[in-house]
């Protein structure tokens, strides 16, 4: 079972994912590595104005076999999403039997956890750190200072001159 919600925040779906895992799994008695959520980060609009969180779409993809829980799934989202979206339209698509193939490498886990998730170490130089960046207290138009009054001279010179046009 494939289940993709359009018009909410990844983290909100990432929640839900969590929330509901188990729930369907136990309503639809399907294998649970055998169900996935995802989220696409586009835009909802309707008449040029950007409807998410106000409209949510979630479109289920299942066996055909399991068309009698429908009405469950959307009892159960409904009430998990009840603080995340006021208008939620649902779209089944019902799978033919042999419609859905999986290949799965046997040299790898299954599912990436906290035990298994790859962890990238950044090493960091020690000029990089904020501890070693020493501030400049010094005067940074040192040796500047005939340009500096040239350029004031020229600004202030402006000035007077469009003061006298208006």
């Amino acid at each position: 079972m494939h289940i993709e919600i359009f018009g909410l925040d990844k983290y909100v779906v990432a929640t839900l994912s969590r929330e509901l895992q188990k729930p369907i799994v136990q309503l639809t008695k399907m294998d649970e590595n055998s169900l996935f959520f995802s989220v696409h980060e586009t835009l909802l609009f309707h008449a040029g104005v950007d409807q998410n969180a106000w409209h949510t779409f979630i479109k289920i993809s299942m066996p055909e076999t399991l068309a009698h829980v429908q009405e469950g799934l959307r009892a159960m989202f409904i009430k998990a999403l009840k603080d995340n979206t006021i208008h939620i339209h649902f779209e089944f698509i019902l799978q033919k039997p042999n419609s859905v193939s999986t290949f799965i490498q046997k040299d790898y886990p299954l599912f990436v956890n906290e035990t298994n998730e790859v962890a990238i170490e950044q090493e960091v130089e020690e000029e990089e750190t904020d501890k070693n960046i020493e501030i400049y207290h010094g005067n940074i138009f040192a040796g500047k200072e005939t340009e500096l009054e040239k350029l004031n001279r020229e600004v202030t010179s402006s000035k007077t001159k469009k003061k006298k046009i208006a």
